[in-house]
């Protein structure tokens, strides 16, 4: 037998006539964006049906929260043993694989919905499974972005992934979601679920064949890989503190989130279709504050993340006091705007000091604090909500918030103010550079 005549892809595996199509870094990065816009329609149907069809179940603010805490609950179990997972592991193989599988869990769901009664059970169900595939996958494109795209580049290239997923996540699939689930219960979960399979399809074609973490010796266990980026990013005395704030910002976003489906539909009198398009304001604002943060990239961290957490707080205040849906609105914009910017400038932040064999490891350490907080806040923010009402909880957090905020000030500009990552110590953890 002669010598094999199959060529290699850039990203590492058999060039097909579909993958011709993206034979280089750009052409790779705009088909990340097309899966990221694809996969977010998707989760911003989810996000809409998820809430609506627990509500139409239940109006009991604790049972309706459990959706949200059984989405973000992944994040807590299995966030680290995922991240070390993404940097051992082909981006193109397990990303691909874990939307394909998310979408057959959302399209069994729908054939339920068709045949018969959804039980609530059964939505706590498919977001766990839904969130547990989370932890994967925003591990898995944070690690990928920078392998694609030049250092430089980050911030305009996270922008960019920002803008595509919030367009979908809480825009388009906001807006139609609630249509969706006035027109039947099975249509939501139909729609998220061919979304995830056609994202899955994009990811087997542009993402990178081989893991960021190739090593040439001995091959660690994956408890040995968790270890190592935990330690890390425990000696990271920047990035331990960042996580720890917007943890805190996270813990009171959810208590917030997981209410507003309540106060919208209760005290502002919205109907399904109107609280699609309610949650869409929020992506407008994002989108704004996505393309915001690509001209601001190599701002103080420590000054983006102090006036992102008082505004975000002091939109939930207005949130829970108006009756008026106009000013909630507006609220919920800006609290968009806020939102994006910090994210986005957090997130450069993360790639750039963090080694980028380590980024999925630390990145999930640093993603696990954040996402722990929020079932913890969802789950207190029902509580809190079955004893003082619906408003009033959400004005609690808000004002909470705010308190965070001040407190952490000081810390914020002594370990982030110096001016850029590079000047970041890091209690003896060494701060490689891609």
């Amino acid at each position: 037998m002669g010598p094999s005549t199959i060529q290699r892809s850039p990203g590492g595996g058999p060039e097909t006539a579909v993958s011709h199509v993206f034979n280089t870094p750009e052409r790779r990065f705009r088909g990340l964006l097309g899966a990221s816009a694809v996969s977010g329609v998707g989760d911003g149907v989810l996000l809409v049906a998820l809430p609506l069809i627990a509500a139409s179940l239940t109006r009991d603010p604790r049972l309706v929260t459990g959706v949200l805490v059984a989405q973000r609950l992944p994040w807590l179990l299995f966030s680290l043993h995922g991240g070390a997972l993404v940097d051992r592991t082909s981006p193109r193989r397990l990303l691909s694989t874990v939307d394909a599988v998310r979408g057959a869990a959302l399209l069994a769901v729908a054939l339920v919905a068709l045949t018969g009664d959804l039980p609530l059970a059964l939505l706590y169900g498919l977001a766990f499974v839904v969130g547990t595939g989370d932890t994967i996958i925003a591990s898995g494109l944070h690690a990928a972005i920078p392998a694609m795209v030049p250092d430089d580049e980050l911030g305009r290239a996270n922008g960019r992934i920002e803008t595509t997923q919030v367009a979908g996540d809480m825009f388009v699939g906001p807006a139609i979601g609630g249509l969706l689930v006035a027109g039947a219960t099975a249509l939501p979960f139909l729609v998220d679920g061919v979304s995830f399979l056609v994202s899955a399809t994009i990811f087997a074609l542009v993402l990178p064949a081989v893991p960021a973490h190739a090593a040439d010796g001995p091959r660690t266990s994956l408890t040995a890989d968790v270890r190592l980026g935990l330690g890390w990013f425990r000696r990271h005395r920047a990035l331990r503190l960042l996580a720890g704030v917007i943890g805190s910002f996270a813990f009171f976003q959810a208590a917030v989130l997981s209410l507003l489906v309540l106060l919208a539909t209760d005290r502002l009198g919205l109907s399904e279709g109107q609280f699609g398009l309610f949650l869409a304001l929020g992506a407008v604002g994002q989108i704004l504050g996505a393309t915001a943060a690509e001209r601001i990239d190599g701002a103080r961290v420590d000054l983006v993340v102090i006036v992102a957490g008082a505004v975000t707080a002091s939109a939930y205040l207005t949130i829970g006091t108006t009756g008026s849906v106009a000013v909630a609105g507006g609220a919920y914009l800006v609290e968009g705007i806020a939102l994006a910017i910090g994210n986005i400038t957090t997130v450069s932040f993360r790639q750039r000091v963090i080694p980028r064999d380590l980024l999925g490891r630390v990145g999930a350490a640093y993603r696990m604090v954040l996402f722990a907080a929020m079932p913890l806040g969802a789950f207190l923010g029902g509580q809190v909500a079955g004893v003082v009402g619906v408003g009033q909880a959400i004005v609690l957090a808000g004002t909470a918030q705010l308190v965070v905020v001040g407190v952490m000030v000081v810390p914020l500009m002594r370990q982030l103010g110096s001016g850029g990552p590079d000047e970041v110590l890091a209690d003896g953890a060494e701060v490689t550079r891609p």
